[in-house]
């Protein structure tokens, strides 16, 4: 599944192809889950011009230029396209003919989730938030586990398995910590890792694939990596099912229990 930093980039990829472009036609190939009709998405978005592509958590936001927005949630395995000949993606979700190409969006699950003028979140990104906000939730919910609590999209957005692993990993925090029993000093370490590791993969997937609006780059992933036996400072990377997920980590990061 996509998250923060791989939408990030193909945010900045996607605005910089789509931009400008006039959506002449709107097409939902297969039972989509939307949050309106697909003649309402067809009357909101025909003839309207795309005027941004922005990442709002782990959701793509196209805005356009009478006012519409349409938010895209890839899910698991949604991917988007821009393509000539759209009739060649495989399991297409939603098709944009923008006259001379097409945005797709596929999903082989059919779980890509689709959100017409939708209701902005209160909720603060990752990159964004606050240790005023991280404590108050933290003191509202301590007795949750660290790596739940951090996944938890009505509490933070844009983090997920991999990068909560890296961000747990940096700031020497074991998964399976809860999060009021985390020292204060701590918690300070994880917001700068919260930010710090999401930054960094911003720069590193940029460098490997500058132009990227769908393919996730995870190989310089230095704990969250199927390729890796050890982690940059020589321990042993151990896996488990933590919060319902398969879990990196290593004896270096201290539980908090």
């Amino acid at each position: 599944m996509p998250e923060l930093p791989d939408l990030a980039v193909f945010s900045e990829n996607l605005q910089a192809r789509l931009q400008g472009k006039t959506v002449h036609s709107v097409e939902c190939q297969r039972a989509i889950r939307l949050n309106t009709s697909p003649e309402q998405l067809k009357s909101a978005l025909c003839n309207a011009s795309i005027a941004s592509v922005r990442r709002a958590g782990k959701e793509m936001a196209f805005g356009f230029t009478n006012q519409a927005t349409l938010f895209v949630h890839l899910m698991l395995k949604g991917k988007f396209h821009i393509t000539s000949v759209p009739a060649t993606v495989e399991s297409q979700m939603l098709t944009l003919s923008l006259g001379g190409e097409s945005l797709v969006v596929s999903d082989p699950e059919g779980q890509v989730s689709l959100k017409l003028n939708p209701s902005l979140s209160s909720v603060p990104d990752a990159l964004e938030v606050e240790g005023t906000y991280l404590r108050r939730k933290i003191s509202e919910r301590r007795k949750k586990g660290v790596k739940a609590f951090l996944i938890d999209q009505s509490l933070l957005r844009g983090i997920g398995n991999a990068y909560v692993d890296e961000i747990l990993w940096q700031a020497r925090i074991a998964p399976k910590s809860v999060v009021g029993k985390i020292p204060d000093h701590v918690i300070e370490d994880l917001l700068i890792s919260i930010k710090s590791v999401l930054t960094d993969a911003i720069d590193e997937i940029k460098k490997r694939k500058p132009e990227t609006i769908s393919e996730e780059v995870r190989d310089f992933l230095r704990v969250h990596n199927p390729k890796r036996s050890v982690s940059p400072t020589g321990h042993r990377i151990m896996t488990e099912q933590v919060a319902s997920r398969i879990t990196y980590f290593t004896e270096e990061q201290v539980l908090y229990v």
